[in-house]
């Protein structure tokens, strides 16, 4: 038995297969309205199909739906602008199904990350892009089953680009030059921006005899 779940980047690159199902609600924490998939990278629409397993029959409706929730702050620098890196943290949240309310979350883990600006890219939107390196400082993420949890191995990193007219964050997926909306940002105050990801994941599980 395996548990198949098809994430942002994976699916931006090669897609998967199936036709879109909805995830029921989560009763309580995290926020029971969930962000959709994102629909487009700054080249063009990029497809988000759902996987159903590898080379098996299609399944409409998933196991299970596992739900992840990220909270977070860039506090950007030098004060004023123009910003050349940024520092602060992020905090994951994952819930498979519910919430238990007595054992919590199914994973929470707290990340530092830090940027510096990244000259040059390809980000056509974009005002500002860094080179993001993650630090993971409270939490345990091998209790985490998020396809597109941050790198924290040493010279692993993202490319993260912000754009403000929209309040949107993107990533370079794989370093391919294809940029996809991840995060949502708000301004938080002059120099500081209040990052948020929320997603729901359809989970399959693949049988064999």
């Amino acid at each position: 038995m395996r548990a198949v779940v098809c994430s942002s980047a994976v699916a931006a690159l090669m897609g998967c297969t199936s036709a879109p199902v909805m995830p029921p609600d989560v009763p309580t924490d995290p926020p029971t309205t969930q962000t959709p998939l994102p629909t487009g990278g700054t080249s063009g629409p990029t497809d988000f199909p759902l996987d159903t397993g590898f080379g098996g029959p299609s399944d409409q409706e998933p196991d299970h739906w596992l739900h992840v929730d990220e909270v977070g702050y860039w506090n950007l620098g030098p004060s004023g602008g123009p910003w050349d890196s940024f520092a602060g943290e992020i905090t994951l949240t994952e819930i498979l199904d519910e919430l238990d309310t007595e054992e919590g979350p199914d994973c929470l883990v707290t990340y530092s990350w830090s940027g510096v600006a990244l000259t040059p890219h390809s980000c056509t939107v974009c005002d500002d892009v860094f080179q993001v390196t993650f630090i993971e400082v409270s939490g345990d993420s091998s209790s985490c089953t998020n396809p597109d949890l941050p790198p924290t191995m040493t010279g692993n990193v993202w490319h993260l680009g912000y754009e403000s007219s929209t309040g949107t964050i993107y990533q370079n997926v794989g370093f391919t030059g294809v940029w996809v909306p991840w995060y949502t940002a708000n301004e938080g105050g002059p120099d500081r921006l209040d990052v948020t990801y929320s997603r729901s994941w359809p989970i399959y599980v693949e049988t064999t005899e």
